[in-house]
């Protein structure tokens, strides 16, 4: 089986001291909404969305706390044990959130969004919109819907195809049994009756899960891609996506450890991946040729070696179900 996807859009990430002003008396407070340089407008209450440090490093420019010295915050941070975490945390601040409490402007007329009254985080609105630092304009509804999105996970597209088929037969619930429930599969697996057993009700189950209303057509996935060169005349990378534009979710690799199929019975088993009707639409990433300079002066090594290595995060919707010769299995994976 061949599950057909159409991408919506796209969103990459990368993964990989300005300290806040203490706040003069001259400054002001506000509750008034913000409309920033690039049209998007903020209120109290708003989440703002932190992304990645513009050096691609681990401290922000933009965003800072502290109330006596206050420091730029960190994307990454390790807590020691504490009473609330008595082996010690790590957070990771990358595509978190933080709501905005009131607004400060400066005696400059620089706009602070406050997002903590007590560590007195805040947040340079317009310097973390040039950097990149929050998510906002197109990128923040893009992001909305692929954090709104259901992750596409083998089991889920497994269900999805029997849905779309609109029948689950018996070589398929024994699939599904030794695929998704394997500790059970090993159990019984020469036990006929029990296995028997198994399959009724299992049977029973995806029939009345393939027939339950579809909640959403929408999912999300995650690309392993390569960035090229800079294109200085386009201004960004040409990304270097699986040229057969094939991804396994579920492979057949198993039906060689297992010559005798389940219990004994060969099986015809799934090979189940998704492809993208608009692959060619989503081969370049744009970038700014200054934070693009930064990101590869991030990713180089000692030896002067850049680790091109990069993830897409798509959200998709389902536009079809093809099927594929049932003697013909192929095996490939996404690391």
């Amino acid at each position: 089986m061949k599950l057909i996807l159409s991408i919506l859009t796209k969103i990459f990430i990368l993964s990989s001291c300005l300290v806040n002003p203490s706040f003069s008396q001259n400054s002001t407070k506000s509750k008034e909404p913000y409309k920033a340089s690039n049209g998007h407008i903020f209120k109290v209450g708003d989440k703002i969305i932190i992304a990645t440090p513009t050096d691609f490093d681990n401290s922000y420019e933009s965003i800072s706390d502290g109330l006596l010295l206050p420091q730029k915050l960190l994307a990454k941070e390790y807590f020691p044990p504490s009473t609330l975490f008595p082996s010690g945390t790590n957070v990771d601040r990358r595509f978190s959130s933080e709501t905005i409490k009131y607004f400060k402007i400066t005696e400059d007329k620089e706009i602070y969004a406050i997002t903590d009254k007590l560590l007195n985080r805040s947040v340079n609105l317009e310097k973390a919109i040039k950097s990149s630092e929050i998510v906002s304009g197109a990128f923040l509804s893009s992001l909305k819907k692929l954090t709104n999105a259901i992750y596409l996970s083998d089991i889920l597209a497994y269900l999805e195809m029997l849905k779309k088929q609109k029948k689950v037969d018996v070589n398929e619930i024994k699939e599904f049994i030794y695929l998704f429930e394997n500790n059970k599969y090993k159990k019984i697996r020469e036990d006929e009756f029990e296995f028997n057993k198994e399959i009724n009700i299992k049977k029973k189950l995806l029939e009345t899960e393939i027939n339950k209303p579809e909640e959403s057509d929408t999912f999300r996935f995650i690309l392993e891609v390569k960035f090229g060169n800079y294109d200085f005349e386009k201004g960004g990378f040409p990304l270097e996506i699986n040229k057969s534009n094939k991804y396994n979710l579920l492979n057949d690799i198993w039906k060689f450890t297992t010559p005798e199929g389940i219990n004994k019975q060969k099986v015809s088993l799934t090979n189940l991946s998704i492809s993208y009707s608009n692959i060619d639409k989503f081969n370049f990433f744009k970038i700014d040729e200054n934070r693009a300079n930064i990101l590869v002066k991030h990713l180089k090594d000692n030896f002067g070696n850049v680790n091109r290595t990069a993830f897409m995060h798509t959200y998709m919707i389902y536009e079809n179900l093809e099927n594929i010769k049932k003697d013909k299995y192929e095996y490939s994976f996404i690391d």
